[in-house]
């Protein structure tokens, strides 16, 4: 399974610190304009945004360790090997890029739950699938 003594932990530092960068870059000056007003905000209506980056960077380092235990993956086909995949992206990935939008966007927290449960599940069977189906 997951090789965590071949994770190259400076790297999951660095990449998280890559990842806000660009977060602070992408919703800033690049389209911190065009997403503002999708939400139907302004600068001033935002207030402060310390819980959201906080959340961001829980979030982004878990991607980074779960793209990186991903990464030292070298042969896991078959049913548990596939199951554990989809948890990892939809726990890894999916879960924390959905916390991290409603930590900004202040979505309704049960149904922020049951969006990611609905995805985590399906990745878990879609892993399963590809995985025993070889």
């Amino acid at each position: 399974m997951f090789a965590a003594e071949t994770i190259n932990w400076l790297a999951v530092i660095v990449a998280t610190v890559a990842h806000m960068a660009l977060g602070f870059l992408w919703y800033g000056p690049v389209f911190g304009n065009m997403w503002m007003a999708g939400m139907g905000k302004t600068r001033e209506g935002l207030g402060s945004s310390t819980q959201g980056i906080a959340v961001s960077a829980v979030s982004a380092l878990i991607m980074a360790i779960a793209l990186a235990c991903l990464l030292t993956l070298p042969d896991t086909v078959n049913l548990a090997g596939g199951m554990l995949l989809g948890a990892v992206a939809g726990i890894g990935f999916v879960a924390t890029s959905a916390i991290t939008g409603a930590a900004f966007e202040g979505k309704n927290f049960t149904v922020l739950l049951l969006g990611i449960g609905y995805q985590v599940v399906g990745l878990i069977i879609m892993g399963a699938i590809l995985g025993a189906w070889r």
